[in-house]
């Protein structure tokens, strides 16, 4: 059996310009992990999952609940002006902004056996599929891989 037999073929995907918070917003709402960030050409250029809104140095901190904060917040007017700066950047963030560039990816005619070693060893749970221009034509998740194991 082939990735092309599993996949997902309407992938849903953002363009490097999205905010962080429409981003989160389409996981959410659509109840997914993670969505390939793509050019004009629907090329891969990346992948943001749930663990790139964490703050790698403080796990604790989901970045859009604190871009929302900072939206909210009326201290802002009362901080200085290389912290408001720093705070509108975080406001303005955008997909580029935390994707993973460098994402592991498979083609339709991976078999399965290769793909579940892959979920395994890189500790996955969504995969884009990409044909040899490296346009996304499809997702693999986690749970397309436990519906075969039922």
């Amino acid at each position: 059996m082939q990735i092309s037999d599993i996949m997902t073929k309407k992938v849903i995907s953002v363009r490097a310009d999205t905010k962080v918070m429409e981003v989160s917003q389409i996981l959410f709402k659509g109840g997914i992990h993670g969505v390939p960030v793509v050019d004009a050409e629907n090329h891969l250029i990346g992948i943001i999952t749930e663990s790139d809104f964490f703050v790698k140095d403080v796990p604790q901190l989901y970045l859009p609940s604190y871009i929302d904060f900072l939206k909210r917040a009326e201290f802002v007017d009362s901080i200085g002006k290389d912290q408001k700066k720093n705070a509108q950047k975080l406001v303005e963030a955008t997909a580029e902004d935390i994707m993973t560039s460098d994402c592991v990816v498979a083609y339709a005619d991976t078999k399965v056996e290769e793909l579940i070693s892959i979920f395994k060893e890189k500790h996955l749970y969504t995969l884009p599929i990409i044909d040899k221009e490296k346009k996304v034509i499809g997702v693999v998740t986690m749970a397309d891989i436990i519906k075969l194991l039922k």
